[in-house]
């Protein structure tokens, strides 16, 4: 399931990327999948874990109707504990140049979750530190239909997830587990 929604993501008709060059430089991408324009303003910069920011730019521009927009960000050095990040309205990417080799997950964000009818119930995870790769599942997790199960989340944001099951679900029948290999149970 953790490789259906991250293509379920990389689908997207608009996608926003960042792309390593062969000489080192780092581009980012904007894959345009829709018969219209589309025009976005995206921040550039790079974070830690706690979410503190360095802004590199702002870019302002318009990817075209089937098509693809690129624009060079320059020679991005991998840094421990930090990464390149690009936010606007519907716009969250993330990127690595090393891979997050010497990036110190820590395991620290909270859950809170919701029953929202006997077959639905919310979850809100918001993260106090970077969170990498949280997975979430249940017993019989096979019958569940979640909107993501797999996420990042960026220090300071939270996610929810609806998750939802035929015959009923309970709140407090869920467990996560981070790329720490940390696991939380509700």
């Amino acid at each position: 399931k953790q490789a259906y929604y991250a293509m379920k993501r990389a689908y997207a008709p608009v996608l926003f990327t960042f792309v390593q060059n062969k000489d080192g430089s780092t581009d980012l991408v904007v894959v345009n999948d829709t018969l219209s324009i589309v025009p976005f303003e995206v921040e550039i910069g790079k974070k830690d874990g706690a979410g503190n920011r360095e802004k590199l730019r702002t870019i302002c521009a318009e990817a075209p109707a089937n098509g693809v927009y690129r624009e060079n960000i320059g020679k991005i050095e991998a840094e421990d504990g930090r990464y390149l990040y690009a936010e606007g309205e519907n716009v969250h990417a993330i990127y690595s140049p090393s891979f997050w080799k010497g990036f110190a997950f820590e395991s620290d964000y909270t859950v809170a979750a919701e029953q929202v009818s006997e077959e639905e119930v919310l979850l809100k995870i918001t993260a106090k530190k970077f969170l990498k790769g949280l997975a979430v599942t249940a017993e019989n997790n096979e019958e569940i239909s979640y909107s993501d199960n797999y996420i990042d989340v960026q220090a300071g944001e939270t996610v929810c997830i609806v998750a939802k099951r035929k015959g009923g679900l309970k709140a407090d029948a869920f467990s996560l587990t981070d790329f720490s290999g940390r696991e939380k149970k509700i």
